[in-house]
This record gives C-alpha cells, structure tokens and sequence, in this order.
C-alpha cells in the first residue's frame, strides 16, 4: 500500500511538472533587437503575411549619412519555437534635401498589377484619417498586419511594421499605432489595403 502511495505520489509529481514546464516553454515570449547595423528592409521572420518576405517597401533600402537615427528595433512574439508576431521601427530624422527626396519617394512609389486580364498599379496609399499623423501605407488591417510610414514634422519620419503584436508588447505610443489598433487586430474585418501580392487578389509583377 506504501509503495502504491508512493508512485502515485510521484506520477503526481512528474505530471503536475510536465504541466508547468509545457506551460513555461509555450507561453508567449517577446525577444528585441535593437542594433542598427543589422538594418535591412528584407525580412523572413514575418508570420502571418509570407508574401512580405520579398521586402518592406515603406522602409529604405539603407542607412545612410543623411538620417539620423532616433530610434530602430526588431521585436519577435514566440511560443515555443514558433514566431506569432513581428514588430519593426525605424524612427528617421533626414537632412531638409533627403526629407524631400525620401517624400517624393513615397509619394511617387508604384507597383503594376495584373486582375482578371486588367492591369494597372498601385502605390502607397496617402491616409490622414486612421492614424493621428499624416501616413504612406503599404499595408492596413490585412491578416492582422500594418506597413506605414508616418510624418512627424520636423523632417522626422518613423516607419513602422507590426503584425499580431499586442498593444502592450509595442514601445511605440498610442498615436503612433493606427487608431483602434488593438481593435482591428482581433479581426481582419472592416477596411484592408495592401501593395503586396495576394493570390486571391492581385497578381503583382517584380517592383
């Protein structure tokens, strides 16, 4: 009877262990990165929009003399070994003549697209109305992803992309996510834009 006690006593014990230890290993855990010379705009971590993975497009290509870089990091949401959320900023300030060259940028930026035996292009979409700053959009609420770049003033520019990132996980200020942000993140309903290509929507040539 003692043995039996025993046993279960320990079974209970590795059980009640195995618990907390899956527990633990699958929680949901943030990793941040913030060294600037690991900067590129091409990305393989994104998780729910793999059609990202050709680039950011809002971002710049590269760091140069002309920026001044207020702020930069990479943030990954895992659970176990496995990545749900991605976050990256890229806080800008320019010299007046590469802010207006970056601008123009943005503005002139252009995709061709290919629907149904139609073509035509896309580019960043210009949005004063679902952030508190000015904003070129690449991407909006589309499969729980953001990829914009918002005007600051003062020649400063941040760039963001964040995809399932909760809103406590996110350094940014509130009026640096887009409006109801935590809102649309539990849904994919309501407004969607994005440049990138979709196999159930547009079939985009190289940018």
């Amino acid at each position: 009877m003692k043995k039996r006690i025993i046993y279960f006593s320990v079974l209970f014990v590795v059980i009640i262990a195995m618990i907390i230890g899956t527990s633990w290993v699958y929680r949901r855990k943030i990793y941040t990165t913030k060294d600037i010379a690991t900067y590129t705009k091409k990305e393989k971590d994104l998780y729910l929009m793999p059609d990202y993975n050709d680039a950011l497009m809002v971002f710049p290509d590269s760091i140069n003399d002309n920026m001044v870089v207020n702020d930069y990091y990479r943030i990954k949401a895992k659970q176990g070994f496995t990545t749900v959320g991605f976050h990256k900023v890229l806080d800008i300030t320019y010299s007046s003549d590469a802010y207006n060259s970056e601008i123009q940028r943005l503005e002139d930026w252009r995709r061709e697209y290919r629907y149904n035996n139609t073509q035509g292009s896309a580019g960043f979409l210009y949005d004063e109305n679902n952030f508190e700053y000015p904003a070129f959009v690449a991407a909006y609420n589309c499969l729980l992803g953001y990829e914009y770049a918002l005007i600051l003033g003062n020649y400063r520019i941040l760039y963001v992309y964040i995809e399932a990132i909760h809103k406590g996980e996110s350094p940014l200020l509130d009026e640096q996510l887009p409006k109801n942000y935590f809102e649309n993140n539990l849904s994919i309903d309501g407004f969607c834009y994005s440049i990138y290509h979709n196999q159930y929507m547009w079939e985009y040539d190289n940018p």
